[in-house]
């Protein structure tokens, strides 16, 4: 995600987000799967910190507690 000069620009949220999901289901580490991507393994880090300290939303697949 660098430029033509090697400055990296400012990625969204989003990108970030789309990255952590594609990391989580790769067998990479994260040094692997930022190396593989090119993109900079320290802003991959804040955003994954970021994402984690996030209240995670109950799974779908698990019970409710209801009595069929």
């Amino acid at each position: 995600m660098a430029n033509e000069n090697g400055a990296w620009t400012r990625r969204d949220e989003a990108f970030w987000r789309a990255h952590h999901e594609a990391w989580k289901r790769s067998d990479l580490n994260q040094r692997q799967y930022c190396e593989a991507e090119d993109i900079p393994l320290k802003a991959f880090g804040n955003w994954r910190a970021k994402f984690k300290a996030e209240p995670q939303l109950p799974n779908a697949n698990c019970s409710t507690g209801a009595v069929a």
